[in-house]
Parts: C-alpha cells; sequence; structure tokens
C-alpha cells in the first residue's frame, strides 16, 4: 500500500472529532483514489480519519492539515506494493514501429480511447474536487434546513467541456501521455452570514410622575406694578411630552416649557385648578406647575408574569454564486529510468457581487497567457518502462492545495525514478527491493476567502403588560388647609426663597405617584461575516515516500493585510504507527488563518480481518489569532487521548478532551457509534461536546458506483445547545438548533 494524502477536500469547521451538519461548510466524505485499498481497508480508514487532528478545524479555509488515506503496513505487504506499482494494463496500445514519416518518434501523437487510458495517470483536483478524464460530470449538492436558521441550497457541479489523451514514443524512448480538459464549474459559496442571539430577561420597570402648583401672589416675582394683586405661576410650567417617550427605553424626549415663573393667572383658570384632582391647563392658553413624567427610573430583574430568562440563536446566510472557466493539462513522460509529470491549469471565475470582482478577473486575463507546464526528459537507450512509480502521482495529488479557493493558475513538475524490480531466485516472482520516493513541486495562483467580522449589540425594553400606578400620594389646598410650600429664586444673582406659611393667599397642588410596568429586557447581539475573495500565491512542493509525505509550503494572501505564512508537515506510517506533526507560522493571523502547530500518534491492533483496535492520542495549540467572540464557534486548542474499536459491522470511538492548554476545549469526552449496513450504507451517531456547544446527532449514507467515482446520498440531522452561562436568578442560559440536511453526489462518466 502507499501513503497518499488527498489535498483536495480541505475539512472546513472541523472543531470537533466528529461532523457538525448544521454548519454549511462542513464537507462531505473525501473521494477516495487509493485504487489498492480493499474494503476491509477502507473500513479502518474511514474510522481512522476521525482520530487525527486534522478533523478538528475552525474554518481554516486553506492550510488545515488534511485528511490522510494512509492505512498500517506491515512487512508482509511488501508483495502488496508491488502490485500496487505495475499497472495491469499497458499505458496506451501497442505501438505501431513501422516508419511513421516522422524520424522523432517512433509512434506519433494519437489520440487514445479514454477506457485505455488508466484513472491514475489523469486524476487531479480542481476546486476542491478529484476528477480524472473519465469524469464527464460532478454533481454534489446539499440542501441544509432547521430551526432558527435560513434555508440554503447549496451546488458544487463540473462539467467536462471536452477530454483527450494523446500519446507517443519517441525515437530516444521517451513515452508521453498528453492529458487535455476543459471545464466549466458552478458553486455556490456563502458570501455573509449574519449569528443572532436574543436574550429576553423578565424585568419589572419602575417610573415616577410629579405634579406640582405653585400660585401666589404676583409682587413676589413680578415687577410690574398693574398685576401686584393678581395671583402668578411661582414655579415655572414644565410638562414632559408624553408622546415623546423613547419606545426602546422609555424615556422622554422633549420637556416644553409653556409659560414663565411670572406669569398671571386669571381667576377663571384659579377657579379650574382649584377643582379637585390635578390640572395644570386653564383657559386662554393658560398653563400652571410641573408635570414630570418618568417611566423608567430603574428596572429589577423578574416582574409578575415570569422570572425565567429566555435566549435564542438565530442565523442567517446569503450566498452567491461561482461560474468558472478551467483548462487542464497533464503531461507524463516516462524512459527506461524514471518518470516526470508535468501540471497545468488555468481559470477564469466570476463570483457574483464579490467587492474584487475586477481585480480577479484581470488576475484570471494574465493566467491565461502563463505557459503550460512540459517537464524535461532525457532519452535512454533502453525501451521506456511503462510502469511508473505510484508515487509520482501521489507526490502530485499531495500537494498542499488552497482550500475552498479557486485556481486561476497552478504549474507544477514532479518526478520519480522507476521501482527497482529483481527477480527472486530465478523462481519468476518480481518482488521490489526499492521503492523510490515521489517529488512535486507546484506554484498555486489563485483567490482565497477573507473573511470580515463586525459585531453589534442593541437593547430595548419589550413591554408585555400595561403601566401601573403602584402608590400615590399627595393633595391640594390654599390658605385654610394644612399644605406648605416653599420655593427658591435666583433672580440676577440675587437669592430669594418664597414660604407658603408667610403667605396670606395661595394655591397649591402637590401629587406624586409611583408606577410600575412588566417589560422583558430584550438583547440582541449580532456578529457579520462578510467574505471576499483575494488574490492568494502559494509555493508548494512534497516528498512522498511508500510510508511517508514531508510537505513544505510558503505563500500569501493579498487582503487589506497581507497575509504570509511558511508551514510544514510530516507524516510517517511504520509498523502500525501513524505519525503526524505540522505547523505554520503567520505574520498576521486571525480568525481564519492563525498560527499553530499540531500532531497526532495512533496505533492500530488487528486481531481478526473484521476487528481491529486503535489507541490514538492528538494535540494542538494555536496563537496570534483574534480573541473568540461569544457569538462565533470558538476555535480550541486540545490534548486528545482515546481508542476506536472495529468490530464486525460496528465501530466505536471514544476520545477524552484534556484541559491542559489555554483556551482548550476542557475536559470532555467524546463519542461516535457507525454501523455499516452491508458495502454500500452506513448509519453513525455520535456526540461531541465543546468549551461552550454541545453537539449531537445521527446520520445516514448510502453509496454506489467504482471507489473512483463513487455516488452518494446521505440523510442527516444534529443539535446544538449553546450554554451562555447563568442569568440573574442564577438559571442556567441554554438554547438549541436542530440542523437538517441532504447531501447528494454523483459522479457521471
Amino acid at each position: 500500500m502507499a501513503v497518499f494524502i488527498n489535498s483536495v477536500h480541505a475539512e472546513e469547521n472541523q472543531k470537533q472529532l466528529f461532523p457538525d451538519i448544521s454548519d454549511e461548510s462542513y464537507q462531505r466524505e473525501k473521494i477516495k483514489t487509493m485504487e489498492d485499498t480493499t474494503d476491509a481497508d477502507y473500513k479502518i480508514h474511514q474510522n481512522h480519519s476521525l482520530l487525527v487532528p486534522e478533523r478538528i478545524e475552525e474554518n481554516d479555509f486553506m492550510f488545515s492539515q488534511q485528511p490522510l488515506d494512509l492505512l498500517p503496513l506491515k512487512k508482509t505487504d511488501i508483495k502488496d506494493i508491488n502490485k500496487d506499482l505495475e499497472t495491469n494494463q499497458p499505458l496506451a496500445p501497442k505501438l505501431d514501429n513501422s516508419n511513421s514519416g516522422d524520424n522523432i518518434y517512433k509512434s506519433p501523437p494519437q489520440a487514445v480511447p479514454k477506457d485505455k487510458v488508466p484513472a491514475i495517470l489523469t486524476t487531479f483536483s480542481l476546486n476542491d474536487l478529484t476528477v480524472n478524464h473519465l469524469t464527464k460530470a460532478v454533481v454534489d449538492t446539499q440542501f441544509v434546513f432547521g430551526t432558527e436558521r435560513t434555508d440554503n441550497l447549496y451546488i458544487n457541479a463540473l462539467y467536462q467541456i471536452e477530454s483527450k489523451v494523446i500519446q507517443s514514443l519517441s525515437q530516444d524512448n521517451i513515452f508521453t501521455s498528453d492529458f487535455q480538459g476543459e471545464y466549466l464549474q458552478l458553486r455556490t459559496i456563502n458570501q455573509n452570514r449574519q449569528i443572532s442571539i436574543i436574550q429576553s430577561q423578565p424585568q419589572t420597570l419602575r417610573g415616577f410622575e410629579l405634579q406640582q402648583t405653585f400660585i401666589g401672589p404676583c409682587y413676589l416675582v413680578n415687577n410690574d406694578a398693574s398685576v401686584s394683586g393678581e395671583q402668578c405661576n411661582l414655579l415655572p410650567p414644565f410638562v414632559v411630552d408624553r408622546k415623546s417617550i423613547e419606545p426602546r427605553f422609555f424615556v422622554p424626549n422633549r420637556i416644553e416649557q409653556l409659560g414663565n415663573i411670572g406669569d398671571v393667572i386669571s381667576p377663571e383658570t384659579l377657579a379650574l385648578i382649584k377643582l379637585p384632582g390635578w390640572q395644570n391647563q386653564g383657559f386662554n392658553g393658560e398653563f400652571t406647575g410641573i408635570d414630570l413624567y418618568l417611566p423608567n427610573i430603574g428596572a429589577t430583574p423578574g416582574n409578575s408574569q415570569s422570572n425565567q430568562t429566555a435566549i435564542s440563536r438565530r442565523e442567517s446566510l446569503d450566498n452567491t454564486y461561482s461560474l468558472g472557466h478551467y483548462q487542464v493539462r497533464q503531461i507524463v513522460k516516462t524512459n527506461a529510468q524514471k518518470a516526470v509529470l508535468g501540471r497545468t491549469i488555468k481559470g477564469v471565475n466570476v463570483i457574483v457581487d464579490d467587492e474584487n470582482l475586477g481585480l480577479n478577473s484581470a488576475l484570471g486575463a494574465l493566467g491565461a497567457m502563463l505557459p503550460d507546464i512540459k517537464p524535461n526528459l532525457k532519452g535512454t537507450a533502453a525501451n521506456a518502462n511503462t510502469n511508473i512509480n505510484r508515487n509520482l502521482f501521489n507526490a502530485a495529488n499531495n500537494i498542499r492545495v488552497p482550500g475552498n479557493s479557486f485556481v486561476i493558475y497552478q504549474g507544477g513538475v514532479g518526478e520519480a525514478v522507476h521501482n527497482q524490480i529483481n527477480v527472486n531466485n530465478g523462481n519468476g516472482v518480481k518482488r521490489t527491493s526499492n521503492i523510490p520516493a515521489g517529488k512535486f513541486n507546484s506554484v498555486w495562483l489563485g483567490i482565497s476567502p477573507v473573511t470580515k467580522r463586525s459585531f453589534s449589540q442593541t437593547s430595548r425594553y419589550v413591554p408585555t403588560g400595561e403601566e401601573r400606578r403602584v402608590l400615590r400620594v399627595g393633595g391640594e389646598g390654599g390658605i385654610n388647609s394644612d399644605v406648605n410650600f416653599a420655593v427658591a429664586t435666583n433672580e440676577n444673582g440675587i437669592s430669594n426663597s418664597i414660604n407658603s406659611a408667610n403667605l396670606n393667599n395661595f394655591y397649591i397642588q402637590a401629587y406624586m405617584s409611583l408606577l410600575q410596568r412588566d417589560v422583558n429586557f430584550e438583547t440582541v447581539n449580532i456578529l457579520n461575516k462578510k467574505t471576499n475573495y483575494y488574490p492568494h500565491l502559494s509555493l508548494t512542493g512534497n516528498i512522498t515516500n511508500y510510508n511517508s509525505v514531508l510537505r513544505y509550503y510558503t505563500g500569501a494572501i493579498f487582503s487589506e493585510n497581507v497575509k504570509l505564512y511558511v508551514g510544514g508537515d510530516y507524516t510517517i506510517n511504520w509498523d502500525n504507527w501513524l505519525l503526524n506533526l505540522g505547523a505554520i507560522a503567520y505574520n498576521s493571523g486571525d480568525k481564519d488563518y492563525y498560527s499553530k502547530v499540531e500532531g497526532s500518534l495512533s496505533k492500530q491492533f488487528r486481531f481478526s480481518p473484521n476487528t481491529n483496535l486503535g489507541l490514538f492520542t492528538g494535540f494542538r495549540y494555536a496563537w496570534d489569532r483574534d480573541q473568540d467572540n461569544f457569538l462565533d464557534n470558538p476555535v480550541d486548542n486540545f490534548v486528545s487521548v482515546g481508542a476506536n474499536l472495529n468490530f464486525n459491522i460496528f465501530s466505536l470511538q471514544i476520545s477524552q478532551l484534556l484541559d491542559l492548554l489555554p483556551d482548550s476545549t476542557g475536559n470532555k469526552i467524546q463519542a461516535s457509534l457507525t454501523a455499516s449496513l452491508g458495502k454500500n450504507a452506513s448509519f453513525t451517531a455520535y456526540f461531541s461536546p465543546q468549551r461552550s456547544i454541545d453537539s449531537y446527532g445521527i446520520s445516514s449514507r448510502y453509496s454506489w458506483g467504482d471507489s473512483a467515482n463513487r455516488s452518494s446520498i446521505s440523510f442527516n440531522w444534529g443539535r446544538n445547545i449553546y450554554d451562555f452561562g447563568d442569568d440573574a436568578f442564577g438559571e442556567n442560559l441554554q438554547t438549541k438548533n436542530d440542523t437538517f440536511s441532504v447531501i447528494f453526489q454523483a459522479f457521471f462518466k
């Protein structure tokens, strides 16, 4: 068996050991391209892919460590390795060595029937899809719906306009296979995502009403001798405009001054004022007294209707579409000693309503003018060896391709020395004594998503009942009453006080009320995520051996804040041990692109063809990233230990997350159980708690077709329980969202 890292299907938003179908960026099960993998091995891999920390990823759109098609290897498997490397059918039809009139070729370039060309010779990845020359179309759809979220349909469709494979044999024994394909791709991408948390806390809103009138002799405040015997306002007529009460917080926006101290009050108005109860408006537009109405002077938790705080989470997604046209060329050359591979992909992609549409279109035009990669290979005297080292193709597909991105130009070249085949003791049994490594280096130019986040918070009181008076005190009267009132004035810097006890003619009204209203104090927190695509240049390479892969990469995303990065990872498989280590560093990290180091170690024990046990441990430590907003899913550090057991049709996995690193998930136990219902169907249930989110769900899947072009349909349900701590009464605040999805993926030849 061989080591193969599928870098096509970047696992997005894998914040936990098991899939969270509530996130539409959750990727379908990746397409397997290892033609030598048996059903039993696939079962082991299918469960083991949950073990490595690459599954625990948070929106690392391009640089998350990819899942591995890496199976335990025994020394006794050396014969199987040899079988993998020798193609059962020739790479081309039998060549005609007759004189063709062209001295360059023993057999001139000719189009080869597609069914005569092995798929491994033309397999490549294009924008998160793995296809080959036999793939006429791919339809990958996902419909997501649920409670407290929008319904969304996602499409990733690829159509082959035309393709051909041209093969030739030169006079100097260089066999060439030239695959050329032209494709259209339609894809749904998320452009705007809004997460809203609405918290509604029952409260009792308290209010206050103050009404006062003081009417007395005018000579005290008015120097006009003509009115010296009249009655005047000794208080300014201030009135709160009750129509101006602001509806969110119940505070007045306007206080009107309807007169002044010293305004004359007519006998008719005074007589009206003396009627029982509060009056402040008389005849001829005369106003008197202060009328203050403050419906909000504070609130206390709980009200007469409820003491239970309610909280809800709402998610809204707006999608757009991208349409791309791509030209692919993959040239494989082989002589007697080694083989080389050159891959070129050119694309022009249009994303509707993207802010950088003009710039990205110009880059697409530039990419179309860049040269095709044509690998160089010297001729040999011996005949070309068409049993090509499989590590060449594995290396070409092990490159770190930015996920969730669109290629504008990709050019890469790789090489691998042929396998050394010996004949053992003359008995005709072939064996492989040395399996050379494959190497591949590539430049990738394209556009990648960069998400801007903005946070807002709004609050308001929502009335749930009518305002009520809980207390009213006061009274009114004049010289023959027990009412007493005093005011202080300041005119031209001279202070003066007026006390009704010193007057023989006055009238006073003095009332005060305490008010209450049942309300819900509603707080709305909103996280907006706006995604646009920016130019991205990546240089990447790898060295792929039969049991190990070393990858290295560097690049830059040319967003408003240029993101430079460098990283690498190493994977090795020996004696049923699997070790993976990786690291990446950014000059300016954010929520999606951040520096981290991570690794995993696992050991497989096979007890029988249908029973095996895996033990594993893993970790991730990330830094230099944006602080988590409680509305956003956290990017947790972790240390984990666990085990997975495969027994007949069942696969059980349990992992313990340890609270050893800063910003970690905490001490959590995660588990999943899968039942394989024959070769084509499976059923999975999982439970996966995180720092502030508990997730569980079920998934059923049915697949059909061959291993290289396997179609499938799956039905999924997941529930996320979000924990927001305690309310004012010490009650736990939780809300849950149910998400359903139907995923259909079909390949057409």
